[in-house]
């Protein structure tokens, strides 16, 4: 009976630990499902320089003219204000509509740029550059094949226009599309070298593609070509933090925001990379600023509870994932507060949460998470089968140690001896994992293995006095100093 009784506490002293052993995650967005339509051919274009020109550079007003400046310098208010008072005076001008549309659509106001992409049109049946915003307007508002419509007819009537590619680049983007995204921005940059916001994008894409030396190099030229765009200094930061060059990638944060910006993506890149770092603090500082300037950008929620969850607040790094979780069903914001109530040994709020994570994307990992929650709910049969499916999903064995010893703790507690034997000597041989000394030397002891049973206790107790504070280590070696008297009697 002390025995059992000394196991549970074990395992609930374990309880505290589980959550926290395992690696950081990556943030998914998750979407529906959606129907890509095939791109037609195009006529092949000649490379030229058709974009740069701002559109209506004919038109003399003074009204018209401010607002081109404003816009510019990406001033979409004042471009509002100037647009709206020449259209006022001249309705049958369509260049005004598209700057009025365009500054809509940076507000977020999809509907109504829609609405004046469409009177531009009306105007000029042919202009290609509001067919092109059109198509990127459509895919906002989920219309994806009437998007792409706009977008292949806008280049129909001007195959040179860079816009249109940079567009299209951006619905196969969104579409997930990457080696299609990646085509349109080389010929946006081809067609117009002097586009640094397709530079930046491209990078964008290089580096969810993993190519981090190209993302830094199209970051790079991005820059060269406009020395204040910020937000390719925060796309280039992210790559040197994937890359390991943290110094640099600090660097670059922290010109930019000195510099001239507190652009709410430049933020979000400074919240992921002090995440990523650890370097918590910082992390939630530049996190609580992006989550000020754009309260829906869930991933700074997200990135957020990581960092409060690193430094032991798990209430409020729960209430993080859980805020985060207002934008839409998240897998990772489901799996990382199912760690927050583990570590609150809330065990079935963190199955239910786990198993909602699964059912949006199957992760070997959290399919790991989820069998220690189970076990810490005794549940060792569904433990086991979760850690299973878990090496289904991982067959190259990430995470080894800590699945290892998952099913290893599974099979002990199921009373299968042979195969906890088994999964404890393999986080010895491979590990040097000193708890496993102790569960191995208890199966020993069970089988009567006295000197087995001996040996890896004295080898627990050698490793035990290493670490005098460690409050679990300690009542572990409490336990094997008493089994050590009784075996030697």
């Amino acid at each position: 009976m002390k025995n059992i009784l000394f196991l549970s506490l074990i395992m609930l002293a374990m309880g505290i630990l589980l959550a926290g052993c395992a690696p950081a995650q990556t943030a998914v967005q998750v979407t529906e499902p959606k129907q890509v339509l095939p791109s037609t051919p195009r006529t092949v274009f000649q490379p030229g320089d058709p974009t740069s020109i701002p559109p209506g550079s004919d038109i003399t007003d003074p009204d018209f003219q401010a607002g081109v400046a404003a816009y510019k310098t990406k001033d979409f208010k004042q471009v509002e204000k100037s647009m709206e008072k020449v259209i006022d005076r001249n309705p049958e001008l369509a260049p005004p509509y598209w700057y009025l549309g365009r500054a809509m659509y940076e507000k977020g106001d999809y509907e109504s740029a829609l609405q004046l992409m469409e009177k531009a049109l009306a105007i000029d049946p042919n202009y290609a550059l509001a067919y092109a915003d059109r198509g990127i307007i459509h895919a906002a508002l989920g219309n994806e094949s009437q998007g792409l419509d706009d977008l292949q007819h806008a280049l129909e009537l001007d195959p040179s226009l860079a816009k249109a590619h940079h567009n299209l680049a951006v619905y196969y983007y969104k579409m997930s599309q990457m080696d299609l995204a990646l085509e349109e921005y080389d010929l946006a940059v081809q067609i117009d070298p002097t586009r640094s916001s397709s530079w930046e994008s491209r990078a964008e894409v290089l580096h969810v593609m993993g190519r981090l030396d190209d993302c830094i190099q199209s970051a790079s030229t991005a820059i060269g070509v406009d020395e204040q765009n910020w937000s390719a200094y925060g796309i280039r930061a992210s790559c040197y933090a994937g890359s390991g060059n943290f110094d640099q990638a600090l660097a670059d944060i922290a010109f930019a925001l000195q510099n001239g910006s507190q652009d709410e993506s430049l933020i979000s890149h400074a919240c992921a990379i002090s995440t990523q770092m650890g370097a918590n603090e910082k992390a939630i500082e530049y996190c609580t600023q992006s989550i000020n300037v754009e309260p829906s950008k869930y991933e700074s929620i997200i990135n957020r509870g990581v960092a409060y969850f690193n430094i032991g607040d798990y209430h409020q790094a729960l209430n993080d994932f859980s805020s985060a979780l207002e934008f839409g069903e998240i897998p990772v914001a489901y799996s990382n507060r199912g760690n927050a109530h583990m570590k609150l040994f809330e065990y079935q709020e963190a199955v239910d949460d786990y198993q909602k994570s699964l059912s949006l994307y199957p992760s070997g990992y959290v399919y790991y998470s989820m069998g220690f929650a189970y076990t810490q709910l005794q549940d060792y049969e569904n433990a086991l089968s979760a850690f299973e499916q878990g090496d289904l999903l991982d067959p190259a064995g990430s995470y080894e140690n800590y699945r290892l010893w998952g099913k290893a703790q599974a099979y002990d507690r199921l009373e299968q001896n042979d195969q906890a034997l088994e999964l404890y000597t393999q986080l010895i041989d491979q590990y040097q994992r000193r708890e496993a000394y102790y569960f191995r030397g208890r199966i020993y002891e069970d089988k009567g293995m006295k000197e087995d049973a001996i040996g890896d206790y004295q080898t627990f107790l050698d490793l035990a006095s290493q670490t005098p504070d460690d409050s679990y280590i300690q009542m572990l070696a409490y336990d094997v100093n008493e089994r050590v008297e009784e075996l030697k009697k």
